[in-house]
């Protein structure tokens, strides 16, 4: 069980670890402002959450990292979180895109994935229930992330975005059995994705029209900004249901 200070603490490093994509060192954490704490006390706090599995360390630097561990509490917190803020510029693009969209769903998941991957910078995938449609795009903003330039790294993502559509079927059981709308979150080593097992898989599924269901899958690195991505999602679903109850009526 984290102290109150430990929580705040490990929040607080891993969104400067998004932001920025390098460890972060107590020092850093010590220049952000919000701790009236030494160096050598955060060093210590920092030291325990290691030892307990939040945190932990690369040989090329004295920082820290989050571990899924860590990431698995901050995604914890996100999601119970009464309401993520998105911001007003974002809700308008989405809504634009969602309401011009024409009523074909094969469309409107394309509109869908191409206005969520413009925002996230992230590998997007729809689908739609019970047919072999896919739609995918994102792949060449995966590669301008820092964590994509080792060549591992850039054929796993690459295969998984070439072999999409068999890597979901196996999946799609387990997946249509969650409740539409709810959006999933598999932090890093959680996926179930082995080629991609340092990665992120975020799901949810949204109404269509002619009472179809249709998904969305995004895959970016475990250091992604979960509030927005999440945020994004949740806009996307609340769209989506706000055009079919339009279309009924």
């Amino acid at each position: 069980m984290l102290s109150q200070r430990q929580e705040k603490l490990l929040n607080i490093l891993i969104s400067q670890y998004i932001n920025n994509a390098e460890p972060v060192s107590s020092k850093a954490l010590v220049k952000s402002g919000p701790f009236s704490l030494s160096s050598a006390t955060l060093r210590h706090e920092m030291s325990n959450l290691e030892k307990a599995g939040y945190l932990t360390h690369l040989h090329t630097s004295s920082g820290r990292v989050p571990t899924t561990k860590a990431y698995r509490l901050y995604v914890d917190n996100v999601m119970a979180a009464p309401g993520i803020y998105v911001p007003e510029a974002t809700k308008q693009k989405i809504h634009k895109a969602i309401t011009d969209a024409s009523d074909d769903p094969e469309e409107l998941n394309k509109v869908v994935a191409n206005v969520v991957a413009a925002l996230s910078d992230n590998m997007v995938f729809t689908n739609i229930q019970d047919t072999d449609y896919f739609y995918k795009t994102g792949l060449s903003s995966l590669f301008e992330l820092p964590e994509f330039k080792e060549f591992d790294k850039i054929f796993g993502v690459a295969s998984v975005f070439e072999h999409f559509e068999k890597i979901f079927n196996d999946m799609e059981r387990e997946f249509f059995g969650i409740p539409t709308g709810d959006v999933v979150v598999y932090v890093g080593g959680e996926n179930p994705i082995k080629k991609i097992k340092d990665e992120t898989v975020i799901m949810v599924r949204y109404p269509l029209s002619a009472g179809k269901t249709g998904s969305m899958t995004v895959i970016g690195p475990a250091r992604m900004d979960y509030e927005k991505n999440i945020g994004l999602m949740r806009c996307v679903v609340e769209e989506m249901k706000k055009r079919v109850v339009n279309i009924k009526n």
